[in-house]
């Protein structure tokens, strides 16, 4: 009899531990939550978000390279237990819960807004598993919006002029084994279109290869 209800007991006990659907759901909102939180302060350009604390300190290449760009870095303060960013300064926290951690990004110096994609992290041996994986999910998130909105941007394009305008608004693309910059990937185009160079030269990345043949395949049609 002590032995039957014991195992019933035990059987009890681990299914308690097996999440239902409704804590699953809840872990999930969460998450989503803390995602959404920390890529609105990313691409922020107000004072102790990103892209602010970015634009308002001294971007001299100071944090190594990437390729060839330099590559500048910049500090934010988090909740050591699920990632969520609370800031981006480089004045010391009071806070317990909240530790530091760096980003480091490339830059571009000739462009008004230089900055690009998250290449590295650098996080506090305080935070939790889930902590770093919620930053994580940020980073992919921030660096995939950059790439579809670069690919956005091309893909309206209508002609050579708009796409070079287009261009000098995204400022540079990463291909397969380096950046371009926006002057750089004009005079590629450019080469090109003088019969100069092969197409195969413009780099896939964003489409512009894709829409630059479009745009070839216009004008030779239109002087047949």
């Amino acid at each position: 009899m002590f032995e039957k209800n014991s195992s019933q007991k035990n059987r009890s006990i681990e299914k308690s531990k097996i999440p239902t659907s409704e804590t699953e759901n809840k872990e999930q909102e969460e998450r989503r939550s803390i995602l959404k939180t920390n890529l609105e302060l990313m691409m922020g350009d107000k004072r102790n978000q990103m892209m602010g604390a970015l634009i308002r300190e001294s971007v001299g290449g100071n944090a190594g390279k990437y390729k060839e760009f330099p590559c500048a870095a910049v500090n934010f303060y988090y909740d050591k237990n699920t990632g969520e960013i609370s800031k981006f300064t480089n004045y010391p926290n009071e806070n317990k819960d909240l530790v530091s951690g760096t980003f480091k990004i490339p830059v571009e110096m000739s462009s008004g807004s230089p900055f690009f994609k998250i290449i590295e992290k650098y996080l506090s041996p305080e935070s939790s598993k889930k902590a770093m994986e919620n930053l994580k999910g940020s980073i992919d998130l921030y660096n995939q919006k950059n790439v579809l909105e670069q690919e956005k941007i091309i893909s309206n394009a209508n002609n050579f002029e708009e796409l070079f305008e287009a261009l000098d608004k995204i400022r540079a693309i990463e291909g397969s084994q380096r950046f371009y910059s926006a002057k750089e990937l004009k005079n590629i185009i450019g080469e090109v279109r003088e019969g100069k160079s092969d197409l195969g030269t413009i780099t896939r990345a964003a489409g512009l290869r894709d829409k630059a043949a479009e745009f070839l395949k216009e004008i030779l049609e239109k002087t047949r």
